[in-house]
């Protein structure tokens, strides 16, 4: 269970020692359905910080226990998984085939995780990567119609979030801001501070696309705040990283610096975490206001290694 909330604890702290003790254990005990399961979260564990190669095996074979074992509920976490896996490792076609395998079982059995997984993984490593925006939001239409027709409210939202980076990604910002406005952000609960540091992010980013400069920094400075609330520095990264973006729109020297400040911290925090979309982006927003301060070497620098994270991860959803 430690192993399982690591990754999940706010904290975004990857360890590999619990996922180790508890594949140790589980061989001890002798419990087949243990075994499987320690070996899915050891998986994830190894995947988390970058030793895919190894990770996949473990996957594989978690699956194949949890099938022959008939465990439906396991099999489609570890098909969630084993996507992941494979399309890290640019196994495109086969991560596609197994997210798709996950959702028609997680569907099957009412498994609103498996669910989920599935839909985020198609999302993320299918259809963004390759530009298929419509094909996209015929596939969340048709997910959202299930979640209405069986009263999934949260998935309702969390599908409509996904709508709105989509609709970003196309530059299509008013629609975007009409959605934060009218679904997203009513629907939080008071004391989901991620949540709601995560949807008033994506306002105060698309508020600054719209040049609306002090609206959007009101609502990253209330982000970077909700952030700063739950002792998540990884999730305080993302709105310092768009008030850094926000300073070069604004182009107030000052704020430039304070901007360079702000994204260094997020360079950082994207560092710890291993999350290379965002490392990449706040490299990007770092070599830009570099550029914009005459500082041509520190840019030619930040934007050689968003570069090279983009080429040697070419499943990363950026263009």
């Amino acid at each position: 269970m430690l192993a399982r909330r690591l990754p999940g604890s706010g904290k975004q702290v990857f360890e590999l020692d619990p996922a180790e003790q508890a594949m140790a254990l589980s061989r001890e005990s002798g419990d087949i359905r243990l075994q499987a399961i320690a070996q899915k979260h050891l998986a994830v564990a190894y995947s988390n910080v970058g030793r895919d190669a190894e990770a996949l095996p473990l996957a594989r074979d978690s699956l194949e226990a949890l099938r022959d074992l008939g465990d439906r509920h396991e099999q489609c976490s570890t098909m969630d998984v084993l996507g992941v896996t494979l399309a890290r490792l640019s196994r495109k076609e086969k991560a596609t085939t197994m997210f798709q395998h996950c959702l028609a079982l997680s569907e099957e059995i009412g498994s609103d995780w498996g669910i989920l997984g599935a839909v985020f993984g198609l999302w993320y490593y299918h259809y963004v990567p390759i530009g298929e925006y419509e094909q996209l939001f015929a596939f969340l239409d048709e997910r959202l119609e299930y979640a209405s027709a069986n009263g999934r409210d949260w998935m309702v939202g969390f599908l409509g979030f996904l709508r709105t980076k989509d609709l970003i990604s196309l530059g299509q910002y008013d629609e975007a801001l009409a959605l934060i406005r009218t679904a997203a952000i009513p629907a939080i609960a008071e004391e989901d501070l991620v949540s709601q540091a995560c949807t008033f992010k994506e306002s105060g980013l698309v508020t600054a696309e719209l040049g609306r400069y002090e609206q959007a920094r009101r609502d990253l400075e209330h982000a970077a705040d909700l952030a700063e609330r739950t002792s998540d520095g990884y999730l305080l990264s993302w709105p310092l990283m768009e008030l850094a973006n926000l300073a070069l729109y604004e182009g107030k020297q000052d704020l430039m610096h304070q901007g360079l400040e702000q994204v260094q911290i997020a360079i950082a925090g994207a560092q710890e975490v291993h999350d290379e979309l965002a490392l990449a982006r706040a490299l990007d927003v770092s070599a830009r206001l570099h550029l914009a301060l005459d500082r041509p070497e520190e840019a030619h620098d930040a934007s050689s290694q968003a570069m090279r994270l983009l080429q040697s991860n070419p499943w990363l959803p950026m263009r």
